[in-house]
């Protein structure tokens, strides 16, 4: 393994666009969340949104954060395949959120002390929860890791100068993660009605959840995969109930490991299987040239 990976260098995905097209991708998809929160304000009103109305919301504001995206990576001259997300990533990125899910409900089921039963939300319509589902799977999960993984994450590492760089591709993560945190304030703040006291622990939480898909997406470089998990992390597919209708608290504690098992062991997998889906990040750099300037961009030529 050793000897293959001596003798192929890694592949590139090159950013050429310098910082505009970053800014203007956070402009634009910051206008068009405050416009779709503003919406739903104005139309939907205070309270929950009926299942047509969160399908039709989802549906038009993260397909207009979708094409954003889209346009940001043809203005880099990149496809959505060189950033993780590809038909032949579909297989094994849906039955790995599968495999998770379907082990960590079984699991909490049997380690629990109660009876237990499996169903939907006991609390919720079929109709409602399907709704959530689809709009979470479809939408949230996988426009936001189109969007801030596979095009601004790896820009910025880009931009750090991060591609073989571990310390500053940490700090090209880092930075997009905040950002990717604070981005989610004009929702917080209109659609769940957050006040200010509440905002910061709750930005806190997205930093930390948002830090650990983006270790997830280095990991695997499979937007299938981060995508449908990040969907099922806003919904928690817990379907393992108590005879009272309380979720077994046991199946969150066994996601956890069993997603970093997922990401470990496709990673091993795919490292040799998918080479090429993990290409070193590269372009100019706005934080001054790397040591390794003269490697790059031997390999780069």
């Amino acid at each position: 393994m050793n000897d293959a990976e001596t003798s192929h260098p890694s592949p590139t995905i090159r950013f050429e666009g310098g910082l505009v097209p970053p800014v203007v991708f956070f402009v634009a998809t910051m206008a068009v969340t405050t416009v779709a929160v503003l919406f739903a304000e104005r139309f939907v009103g205070v309270g929950p949104m009926s299942p047509v109305e969160r399908i039709l919301y989802f549906a038009v504001a993260y397909g207009a954060i979708g094409l954003i995206a889209l346009g940001a990576l043809y203005r880099e001259e990149l496809r959505p395949s060189d950033v993780g997300l590809s038909l032949q990533n579909v297989v094994p990125g849906v039955l790995l959120v599968v495999a998770i899910w379907g082990g960590a409900n079984l699991l909490g089921a049997a380690t629990t002390s109660e009876t237990v039963v499996f169903s939907l939300p006991p609390t919720v319509t079929a109709v409602t929860w399907a709704t959530l589902v689809v709009s979470q799977l479809a939408f949230v999960g996988p426009i936001e890791e189109l969007a801030f993984r596979g095009y601004f994450q790896n820009k910025f590492v880009a931009l750090f100068g991060g591609g073989s760089n571990r310390v500053r591709k940490a700090a090209g993560v880092l930075v997009v993660t905040v950002i990717f945190a604070l981005w989610h304030i004009p929702q917080r703040l209109v659609i769940q009605g957050l006040s200010v006291s509440e905002l910061v622990p709750s930005v806190t939480v997205l930093f930390v959840i948002g830090l650990f898909f983006a270790i997830l997406y280095e990991l695997t470089r499979n937007l299938v995969f981060t995508g449908v998990l990040h969907g099922t992390f806003n919904t928690q597919l817990v379907v393992t109930f108590t005879e009272s209708g309380a979720p077994v608290t046991e199946v969150m504690t066994f996601v956890w490991p069993l997603v970093i098992l997922a990401a470990l062991g496709y990673r091993r997998w795919a490292g040799v299987a998918r080479r090429g889906d993990f290409s070193t990040q590269s372009g100019p750099s706005v934080v001054g040239p790397r040591e390794d300037d003269g490697v790059l961009s031997g390999v780069d030529d």
